[in-house]
């Protein structure tokens, strides 16, 4: 099977994998339940997104089935590309392995046991033959709450000045990952703010949605990464924390009052770089 040639016709080819899997899966009778997480199990998923399946396993026959599969893959198709099997973090005792299909699909494997498995509200049922509880994430104390909250202000406050010089050297590319960085800072922050019953917003398991109220004030690159846009984004991610630094002073959290003046400063001196004009980026791996 040749690549997808449009954007049309790539859900289409996913879709069919997706049928293979739930087949395959729903006929071995060593697999209690599977479902879906990621963007599909929040009921985001778009024309781009993969799969991110779990599947549970019966206790006994879980070592076995790690040790074939091979085989199970090619029921469902021929992968072009199968990732080394690793840990999960997401199933308790659970191992992941990336495999693309043809098309290419992705679809991110974790298989684990059945007695510990668990589901999180936001996930898609495929199939469940052994009742797998759904387990929403417990939430924190007020004093892990700060302590993350600390943590995670300090870090965002770091990274800023770095975002800003990569940004003035013109090098777009970094400069983005620190947006990212800083990025994933505020909507832990915001969250710890603005949410504070909710599970831990660093956990590895949870699959939230984000809130409409966070969507609304989370800058973005957009279509074009270059220096100008990549300074607003900083600019305004800035502006978001700062924003949140006096309910952060109601939970016990030290502000470091001086960086939001000492960035802004950065910024300004980018700006002045940027307007001079494209130069020679100083090559960075």
């Amino acid at each position: 099977m040749c690549p997808v040639s449009s954007l049309a016709t790539y859900p289409k080819a996913r879709a069919a994998i997706l049928a293979r899997i739930e087949a395959t899966l729903r006929a071995d009778s060593r697999v209690g339940a599977a479902w879906l997480c990621g963007s599909f199990g929040r009921d985001e998923a778009d024309a781009w997104s993969d799969f991110d399946l779990r599947v549970a396993v019966e206790d006994a026959v879980l070592p076995s089935l790690l040790e074939n599969l091979p085989a199970l893959y090619e029921q469902i198709a021929p992968p072009v590309l199968v990732q080394w099997e690793m840990p999960s973090s997401t199933m308790t005792d659970g191992r992941f392995q990336l495999v693309y299909f043809p098309g290419p699909v992705e679809v991110d494997w974790v298989f684990g046991p059945a007695s510990k498995a668990a589901r999180l509200p936001e996930s898609r049922l495929l199939f469940d033959r052994i009742g797998v509880p759904i387990i929403a994430p417990p939430s924190l104390s007020t004093e892990e709450r700060r302590a993350r909250a600390e943590q995670r202000l300090i870090f965002f406050w770091a990274m800023a000045p770095i975002a800003v010089k990569y940004t003035g050297r013109g090098d777009s590319r970094h400069a983005s990952d620190q947006i990212d960085l800083l990025t994933r800072s505020f909507i832990t922050l915001w969250r710890l703010v603005e949410c504070p019953d909710g599970p831990d917003p660093q956990a590895d398991n949870t699959n939230r949605i984000l809130e409409p109220e966070l969507v609304a004030c989370v800058p973005r690159l957009g279509w074009t990464i270059d220096p100008p846009r990549a300074l607003d984004v900083i600019r305004e991610l800035c502006a978001e924390v700062e924003r949140l630094h006096p309910r952060l002073t109601t939970l016990g959290v030290p502000i470091p009052s001086d960086m939001p003046q000492q960035v802004a400063g950065l910024i300004a001196l980018a700006e002045r770089e940027i307007r001079k004009g494209p130069r020679d980026v100083r090559p960075s791996f």
